[in-house]
């Protein structure tokens, strides 16, 4: 009798505790219809990620923060290598050139220049030609405009820029190009380039246009 009476005892206590349970699962887990039909989209917003480490283990946390360093790492060497892939050196703008030389100029001439190597350098920087030698090692337009070289290769005839003036103001022009040859050709000159212009003959056909025979 008193067996049957613990038995009836336990066995209400279990039903009241297992109703209770309901109650509370009732009461704080909503069903899942009702949920998803207050929410509008099941992409969380940015106020709600900040809750995301409260429902992570301590492995997922550790395995999402080695994928995301994983990926700042990738950024950083695509950046580098896009960086270095399309980078592109240019001169910069103004500042100094400094070469050093063994000995001292003495004629700062572009027809005296070959005799010595230092003044054939600083020529080279200060004084212009027809012609000039890009980095390609092309000739392309200096005082001259254009050119044209007949099919023997003997006839070179130079067209002048015409915006070109000296220091002082007067224009550049066929004149000046005849007086610089002649004076190389010139023996009491004693240009070092007189005998590559010896047999060289110039003619003037405007006031800025020129031809030279070999």
């Amino acid at each position: 009798m008193q067996s049957n009476f613990f038995e009836s005892l336990f066995s209400r206590k279990n039903k009241t505790s297992s109703d209770s349970i309901k109650n509370n699962k009732s009461q704080f887990c909503p069903d899942k219809k009702l949920v998803f039909s207050l929410i509008s989209t099941r992409v969380p917003r940015l106020k709600q990620l900040k809750y995301l480490s409260h429902f992570l283990s301590r492995k997922e946390k550790i395995i999402i923060k080695s994928l995301l360093t994983l990926v700042l790492i990738s950024f950083i060497f695509l950046g580098l290598r896009f960086y270095f892939i399309y980078l592109k050196e240019v001169p910069q703008i103004g500042g100094e050139y400094k070469e050093g030389l063994v000995g001292q100029p003495q004629y700062i001439n572009p027809i005296l220049a070959p005799v010595n190597e230092i003044d054939m350098d600083i020529s080279r920087l200060v004084f212009s030609g027809l012609l000039r030698i890009d980095k390609n090692q092309k000739f392309i337009p200096d005082l001259a405009s254009n050119w044209k070289i007949s099919k023997d290769k003997k006839i070179y005839t130079f067209s002048l820029k015409r915006t070109i003036k000296w220091h002082d103001g007067e224009p550049f022009t066929a004149d000046d190009v005849i007086f610089t040859v002649e004076t190389i050709q010139n023996p009491e000159f004693k240009s070092p380039l007189w005998i590559s212009f010896q047999d060289i003959k110039i003619e003037e056909i405007d006031e800025y246009q020129i031809r030279f025979a070999l």
